[in-house]
């Protein structure tokens, strides 16, 4: 694997390298009294230390909870107490910030935080008080593994706990075991055909599953060789992969909408990646992106880090997230997509108490049938209760489970499934359905429009939720209210077009670069609270208008016209 630092510095390790410190890791950790099933929490930004330390862990027989390295405080402090860890190996860039909340804790009484506050710090990088230097810990191990692997070790150990992202709540840990984090480097070499001579690039955060589960189980797999950076730059992506000569390069979310921002440039073509490896990407940018960029192909999917399956579009399919054929289809009994009513958030069942298959073009949830015979197991989270709201049972007979994806997707004839929106993202206006994710593709189309992402807010006195559109743009000063008016009128549905517009000078984003909505919706839209510019609807001028104090109150009073 090969390294490149903020100041552009690119550092090759060899397998063998690799080895031999991840053998001083476990040797380290058990010399200081680990035991067999212990879990290491691991708060650190890209680096070869960040592997070092989890492979380590693993030849020491522990797991490790890979923490989200944007949390601070009560997240984060929610992170360390799920993972049940007793040790703590920090990057010095988040000193402050682990710092801060031990002080915080110090003198709390509650036991599941004692176990934090009283735990061993390992830091990373630089000494610090109260901390011991991981560097020094390791460097006077020997570079074999003293007693072997872990006799106990098996395929279904549990490897990792990788968070989910909390989008709706607190994060969640999902088991990770050894044959998990195997499956997909099997699966995306095979699907896209990753070969050993193939580099591969990533940009994104180890502590995701992205990273994690495909980039780096993937290589291994394939025998290609990973090129990662400390952190996503846009205006170095193609740099660092003309540098390193990669082929694969790997992105989530938005990534490939920055990346589309930046002004063209001599190496836009200048690389030689053939295909981009993801989840998130538009269709209205795909075309554009394989043009611009002179890539080969797209390979997008649908997964989640603790789902039991995934589906792929290895045909490069405009705007698909996966393809399932019909052989496979019918080993599954029909359509993986299940009928949703999404005003009372609930699964709609027939007579016989049973769920309901899509058709072809229907709108549903998608579901995967659990059942280890055929190779899909639900190890779920560390928390008993969150892992069984992921189970639904009975769904098609009596004694079956499905996992519930959370997501609403569309299949069409041939087998091609398409995103539709997250439960809880999509929202009801006049009776209808708005899928946010629709919206914000007809909405990006507009001239001047650099982003945008949209969402329900709760409007006093009347059902449903009236969409918001965040949206950045070149210049505020010279945007056009009533040819925007005229264009979502015209392009989408009446129920759909946004009420309410706010321009922000950027969209908040998660640290795996998907649209904030939750903490947007809460906001909603009073003037005292957001400071952002915002316009709301005005239909008998067929404009947008400044939404003030007096427009705020003629809403929330009901005078003014929905």
């Amino acid at each position: 694997m090969t390294f490149i630092d903020d100041q552009d510095k690119v550092t090759p390790y060899t397998f063998q390298q690799v080895d031999k410190i991840t053998n001083q890791v476990a040797n380290a950790l058990k010399a200081d009294g680990m035991k067999y099933g212990d879990c290491i929490a691991l708060m650190m930004d890209n680096k070869p230390e960040f592997v070092f330390s989890w492979l380590g862990v693993a030849k020491a027989g522990g797991i490790t909870a890979l923490i989200n390295t944007n949390l601070s405080s009560k997240s984060l402090l929610h992170s360390f107490v799920t993972s049940k860890a007793t040790r703590f190996i920090i990057g010095s860039e988040h000193l402050k910030v682990v710092d801060d909340l031990r002080q915080e804790i110090k003198n709390s009484d509650n036991p599941e935080t004692q176990i934090v506050s009283n735990g061993k710090y390992y830091i990373e990088g630089t000494n610090a008080p109260g901390y011991l230097s991981f560097d020094s810990f390791i460097e006077k191990q020997p570079p074999h593994l003293i007693g072997g692997f872990p006799p106990e070790r098996n395929g279904s150990h549990p490897l990792l706990y990788i968070y989910t992202s909390g989008t709706t709540g607190l994060p969640k840990a999902s088991i990770i075991t050894n044959l998990r984090l195997a499956m997909p480097g099997i699966a995306f070499t095979n699907t896209y055909r990753i070969q050993p001579t193939d580099i591969y690039y990533c940009s994104l955060p180890f502590y995701h599953s992205s990273a994690t589960l495909i980039c780096l189980s993937a290589s291994w797999y394939s025998g290609a060789k990973l090129v990662f950076r400390r952190k996503f730059s846009a205006s170095k992506f193609w740099k660092d992969c003309i540098k390193c000569n990669c082929t694969v390069a790997q992105y989530i979310g938005e990534l490939c909408h920055y990346l589309l921002e930046r002004p063209p440039a001599q190496e836009d073509k200048a690389h030689g990646v053939r295909m981009m490896i993801g989840n998130g990407m538009r269709s209205n940018i795909w075309e554009k992106f394989k043009e611009r960029f002179n890539v080969k192909q797209i390979g997008e999917f649908y997964a989640a880090t603790e789902g039991p399956a995934a589906i792929f579009n290895g045909m490069d399919k405009t705007g698909a997230i996966g393809y399932v054929p019909k052989i496979l289809m019918r080993i599954l009994d029909g359509v993986p997509l299940i009928k949703y009513d999404v005003e009372n958030d609930e699964i709609l069942k027939d007579e016989k108490g049973f769920c309901i298959r899509c058709k072809p073009g229907e709108v549903g949830q998608f579901v995967t049938v659990i059942d280890p015979l055929k190779g899909s197991e639900f190890r779920g989270y560390t928390n008993k209760e969150a892992t069984e709201k992921k189970i639904l049972r009975d769904v098609f007979k009596k004694g079956d489970m499905w996992y519930l994806s959370g997501d609403l997707l569309k299949m069409d004839k041939d087998g091609f499934f398409y995103f539709v929106d997250r439960i809880g993202d999509t929202f009801r206006w006049k009776g209808e359905n708005v899928s946010t994710g629709e919206v914000e593709l007809t909405i990006s189309d507009f001239p001047g429009i650099n982003e945008v992402n949209v969402y329900g807010v709760r409007m006093p006195n009347t059902s449903g939720r009236a969409g918001m559109a965040s949206i950045v743009v070149e210049d505020l000063s010279l945007f056009d209210f009533k040819k925007f008016y005229d264009y979502t009128n015209e392009k989408l549905p009446s129920y759909a077009v946004p009420l309410f517009l706010r321009f922000p000078k950027s969209i908040e984003v998660t640290g795996t670069l998907k649209h904030l909505k939750a903490a947007k919706r809460e906001e909603g839209f009073n003037p005292d609270i957001v400071k952002d510019p915002m316009y709301f609807i005005d239909k008998d001028a067929k404009t947008y208008i400044p939404l003030t104090k007096e427009t705020y109150l003629s809403i929330t009073q009901k005078k003014a016209k929905l």
